[in-house]
């Protein structure tokens, strides 16, 4: 029959495919796939018909989903300009400035206290508070305030080297000369400052005595607590203040200044010493009254509160919440101090100089520099 047909219809039996090979017989299955072959490709999964129904995934999905909150809360919440008053809009209105008298910048108002805490505070026409920033800016040490001496009380601070050699330029051509002195003091609660505090109040004195043109700058990191003790201190022997008069004076001229308690009581016993008076005109306690300060001498540092309860913290703005363990705040803080002083070199603590057992000055070497950027 086969034969037949193709013998009438002239086309060849059986047929053969595209491919070139013909049918299997009937009864007989395809040989198995080699080993190693891929097979059949698979099809592809489909695609979401539409991906903004039913969570789609992807950029597009979370630009659409953004994009669609944002108009919802325009509809919501967004008030009709037409509601709003503009007639009495100023359009070159412009916040309040101030010219700082000390660089000549135009400061905001509002930030004129900060902007001045920026530079180093005049405690006297010539004795200067400040922070290590202003003793690494020639500019602020020469044309702004003719300084002849600094006083360091950083342990972890140095004069760099260009500082120097600025600094002592232009007072040569002043015909005046640059003393630069360190103590090496901590800012830890264990820090005895009473053993070199006489040396260097004296330093101070000496440095105006020999010469009405010498200015002097006691600094320390920020200018906050070892440099205005020694200020402190300066005021009650040379200047015959109490310790609550100089202290008040102190912080009168330099806001962000704050002593830590430990040494207010050092300075204290200071007064007694120095005034012959029986008991400090001013404590540590009384000077951190209504006060929650953060500790950061532990490694991992708690929260501590002076005198006032709980309850009154409500009348003071700013203050931390008094904790009994070490929270995230605080691990948070000593890890980026930590971190600072690994990345800046004038951080970076000295190795003290011995000399017969004893705690010499050191001075910051002359080759010191700059870390280039």
């Amino acid at each position: 029959m086969n034969n037949g047909f193709a013998e009438a219809s002239g086309a060849p039996w059986p047929p053969p495919l595209a491919n070139g090979k013909a049918p299997l017989p009937k009864g007989k299955a395809p040989p198995p796939p080699k080993r190693g072959g891929r097979g059949p490709p698979k099809a592809a999964p489909p695609m979401p018909k539409n991906p903004s129904k039913g969570g789609g995934a992807g950029m597009s999905e979370l630009l659409r989903r953004v994009e669609a909150t944002g108009q919802k809360k325009d509809r919501e919440e967004a008030k009709a300009i037409e509601d709003v008053d503009l007639s009495k809009i100023d359009p070159n209105a412009t916040r309040p400035r101030v010219k700082c008298p000390r660089c000549e910048l135009q400061v905001l108002v509002s930030d004129y206290e900060s902007h001045m805490s920026s530079h180093s505070s005049e405690i006297m026409l010539w004795l200067f508070l400040g922070g290590i920033r202003n003793a690494e800016n020639d500019k602020e040490l020469t044309l702004r305030t003719g300084i002849t001496h600094i006083l360091n009380l950083a342990s972890e601070c140095n004069l760099w080297g260009d500082v120097r050699v600025a600094v002592e330029k232009y007072q040569a051509e002043q015909g005046l000369s640059f003393t630069y002195k360190k103590y090496p003091f901590g800012d830890t609660a264990d820090q005895d400052i009473l053993n070199d505090l006489p040396e260097a109040i004296e330093f101070i004195h000496n440095a105006h005595l020999s010469n009405d043109r010498h200015h002097v700058l006691v600094h320390c990191v920020q200018g906050i607590s070892r440099s205005a003790s020694v200020v402190i201190a300066y005021l009650i022997k040379y200047e015959g203040m109490t310790l609550r008069d100089a202290h008040a004076h102190t912080l009168k001229c330099r806001p962000i200044a704050m002593p830590r308690k430990e040494f207010v009581d050092q300075l204290g016993r200071f007064e007694c010493a120095v005034l012959g008076c029986a008991e400090p005109s001013f404590t540590g306690e009384q000077a951190f009254e209504g006060k929650v300060m953060l500790s950061l001498d532990a490694g991992l540092p708690v929260a501590q509160k002076w005198t006032r309860s709980v309850s009154d913290l409500a009348k003071h703005s700013g203050t931390l919440v008094r904790t009994n363990t070490p929270g995230i705040v605080s691990r948070v803080l000593v890890a980026i101090w930590r971190g600072v002083q690994s990345m800046i070199p004038s951080c970076v603590p000295p190795a003290p100089v011995q000399d017969n057992n004893e705690l010499v000055v050191e001075a910051a070497p002359a080759t010191e520099q700059r870390p280039k950027s």
